[in-house]
């Protein structure tokens, strides 16, 4: 029969196993439960994010809405991706935003016109105003006062520079800032990079990855120009002749300037004045 102090020593090993057993239970069901939440959580942005976007894309109207990031969210351009705490989902939005983005953002969408709509893309930034586009009073900086007015972007004729916000500067090279004229922009340490539209610079504008979003942008507006021009064969007939829209499409492909644009618009304004289908 087993002496008293060996039961007391068995009864203390079996109390060591049996709380390290619940201890590792314990430890595992924790882990588990927080794995879940934070799945849940991942996914809960995902769906709020697109129901967002779809909303705003739906609206006849400019309009912004704010969406709360719990967790750490980065989009990625290529591949074109959210990536949440590392964690990356697909996504079928063309997204425009600094990273990571985390709390309270506004987002906006714009259309991406050239002149013909290739896509919509959507701006998120943080609803803290961090953006001040330096810029001279003119037209074209009230053009992006208006366009840009629901965002949390501030605008100033001459540059107070401030810690922790991000300075943009409207034909003035400053060293180590982004600058833009009305045809081009400038990263540092970067060379110019051309946009076509206002809507095409403020997706370079606030772009992470402002070179993997031109090469995006440029590669749609290719494969849309060339899409178009298929699209004259199906068009054309005894009374439409679309062989001066077939020119300038095709002097556009190599040649997107806004003057190239505005050719573009007159000749699809003059086949549907003449009756014939408009090709956009």
């Amino acid at each position: 029969m087993p002496s008293k102090k060996a039961m007391i020593q068995f009864n203390w090993i079996f109390i060591l196993i049996a709380g390290a057993i619940f201890l590792a239970f314990f430890v595992a069901f924790t882990f588990r439960y927080s794995s879940i939440q934070e799945e849940k959580t991942r996914l809960e942005i995902l769906q709020n994010l697109d129901i967002a976007i779809a909303n705003l894309q739906a609206s006849p109207f400019k309009t912004t809405t704010s969406l709360n990031f719990p967790m750490a969210t980065t989009f990625l351009c290529f591949p074109q991706a959210l990536s949440i705490e590392d964690t990356q989902y697909p996504t079928s939005n063309l997204i425009i935003a600094p990273q990571p983005l985390f709390k309270e953002a506004i987002l906006a969408s714009f259309p991406l016109k050239a002149p013909f709509k290739l896509t919509s893309f959507t701006i998120i930034l943080p609803r803290n105003p961090q953006y001040v586009i330096v810029a001279p009073d003119s037209e074209f900086t009230q053009q992006l006062k208006e366009d840009l007015a629901l965002l949390p972007i501030t605008f100033q004729e001459n540059a107070q520079e401030e810690q922790g916000k991000t300075y943009f500067y409207l034909n003035q090279q400053k060293k180590n800032r982004i600058s833009f004229t009305d045809s081009t922009i400038t990263f540092p340490g970067k060379q110019p990079l051309p946009y076509y539209s206002n809507a095409h610079l403020y997706a370079l504008l606030f772009s992470s990855q402002p070179e993997c979003s031109q090469e995006k942008i440029l590669k749609q507006l290719q494969q849309q120009t060339q899409q178009l021009l298929r699209k004259l064969q199906l068009l054309e007939s005894p009374t439409c002749s679309y062989s001066i829209m077939q020119e300038k499409l095709s002097s556009f492909l190599n040649n997107h300037s806004r003057e190239n644009q505005a050719a573009i618009i007159q000749a699809n304004k003059a086949l549907i004045n003449q009756n014939c289908p408009g090709v956009f």
